[in-house]
């Protein structure tokens, strides 16, 4: 979605614009301190009733919150209480992000057109597809749980992906240049 094809197809200067969320006003939870608790996007992938039916059966102890209706306030408390996230929607989203950088671990099934890197396919919350989330999420459930430093081990893999890629200072810097009309890519005709 950022090249000099789009910059061309569209007729437009083009620049990127990271999706940056500050969440410095929300303080995280360790491991200990999470509940049972089991949030997930609202997104309708196709195998989302399946996986949905398979943790009410097999984790009778978690409580699963639809996030659906509510406050981005909200849905921050909820992602700093909840040990596990799912998003069911493109996989390298908000669902995933933010209950990682308050201290949880989100689940994705991976989709190469989203994700930054197929070397995520190596992490513990990223399934390479629907059936192996299905075949093995309860499973990491219960292992993370029973291994709050492999919990926490795999929470840093998470933050160490995003600190990579996104920056508030290099967010801040490219609006600077969006205000300043610097963009990167400019349409063929307008370079000549």
């Amino acid at each position: 979605y950022f090249s000099q094809s789009f910059a061309d197809r569209y007729d437009l200067p083009t620049m990127l614009l990271p999706a940056y969320t500050d969440l410095s006003a929300y303080a995280s939870l360790p491991f200990e301190e999470k509940e049972k608790l089991i949030i997930y996007s609202p997104d309708a992938a196709p195998w989302r009733d399946a996986a949905l039916k398979t943790l009410r059966s097999e984790l009778p102890d978690y409580e699963l919150r639809e996030i659906r209706g509510i406050t981005f306030d909200q849905f921050m408390d909820l992602a700093t209480r909840c040990r596990f996230s799912i998003t069911f929607g493109e996989g390298f989203d908000g669902y995933l992000a933010q209950p990682i950088h308050q201290g949880g671990l989100s689940f994705a099934v991976y989709n190469e057109e989203f994700f930054p890197s197929p070397e995520l396919l190596d992490f513990t919350n990223i399934f390479s597809s629907a059936e192996d989330l299905l075949e093995n999420i309860v499973s990491r459930i219960r292992g993370l749980e029973t291994d709050p430093e492999q919990y926490r081990r795999a929470n840093k893999a998470m933050i160490d992906v995003y600190d990579s890629l996104y920056s508030k200072d290099d967010y801040v810097d490219r609006v600077l240049k969006l205000v300043n009309r610097e963009f990167e890519y400019f349409p063929l005709h307008l370079s000549q």
